[in-house]
């Protein structure tokens, strides 16, 4: 008997939202935390806008999953479904550091079989301020959304997936977020922020970084 399983887009999302989650309250239990930001007894509840309320008889914590990949990387992977099958995906540093690229600056970014690569070499710690960059600007993005469109609960939390750019050093990469977070102050813009902010690596071993 042969079967057949269909996965929407929605369905994995919810798949990758519950797995980040679950890397960030096991995290707490194993640090032994758990207690403190949630009491016992707690209700989780799915929804959008945040991704998750957690309730406790203390209130309400929404919490907010999202990738830290850019944009550009999500619309070339996309378009990497229409070139012949083993393309790859080269990571020039272009494709992470500009806002938006066209169509057709995408498709020069995906390499058939055989064919050589050409992009800009990474040189220094690129790697890593392109990752510290991008992360900056979901915050900033997400915090945006969390004044103009997000509920607001007792607390708000903000769960990142930061596997991209895989190779980087990550001390020196959070060193860069920090120091970014620092310059450009969240709180100088918005009424509105989150109060605590983690960026969860799950390449290896789950790795959590307090922002």
């Amino acid at each position: 008997m042969n079967f057949q399983i269909k996965t929407s887009s929605n369905f994995i999302d919810f798949i990758n939202e519950s797995l980040l989650l679950y890397s960030f309250l096991n995290y707490l239990k194993d640090t032994k935390t758990l207690n403190i930001h949630f009491h016992t007894p707690l209700e989780i509840k799915k929804r959008e806008s945040p991704d998750f309320v957690i309730k406790n008889n203390t209130g309400k914590t929404g919490i907010e999953i999202c990738s830290g990949s850019p944009q550009n990387m999500h619309y070339v992977s996309a378009i990497r479904e229409e070139f012949p099958e083993e393309s790859l995906i080269e990571l020039d540093p272009n494709l992470f550091n500009k806002k938006k690229l066209t169509c057709e600056e995408v498709k020069s970014f995906i390499k058939a079989p055989n064919v050589e690569l050409s992009a800009y070499p990474w040189i220094g710690y690129t790697i890593e301020f392109s990752w510290a960059k991008n992360i900056y600007y979901i915050i900033q993005q997400k915090t945006a959304k969390l004044n103009n469109c997000y509920t607001v609960y007792d607390k708000n939390i903000l769960l990142i997936n930061g596997d991209f750019l895989e190779i980087r050093k990550q001390k020196i990469a959070n060193d860069y977020l920090s120091e970014k977070m620092k310059k450009y102050n969240l709180n100088d813009n918005y009424n509105n922020i989150f109060e605590e902010v983690y960026v969860i690596t799950k390449v290896e071993n789950t790795v959590i970084y307090k922002v």
